[in-house]
């Protein structure tokens, strides 16, 4: 159970890292749109 809980963790937290990445890369693509708009 303990490992079961620690992939699914792990598997938000790589998700999320991704989500930011693409982010970053829409933004530098839009020439640096605001963190707020970036955010909302």
């Amino acid at each position: 159970m303990f490992r079961e809980s620690t992939r699914r963790y792990n598997g938000a937290k790589s998700e999320q890292n991704w989500q930011i990445g693409r982010s970053a890369r829409e933004k530098r693509a839009h020439g640096g749109q605001t963190e707020a708009s970036l955010w909302a």
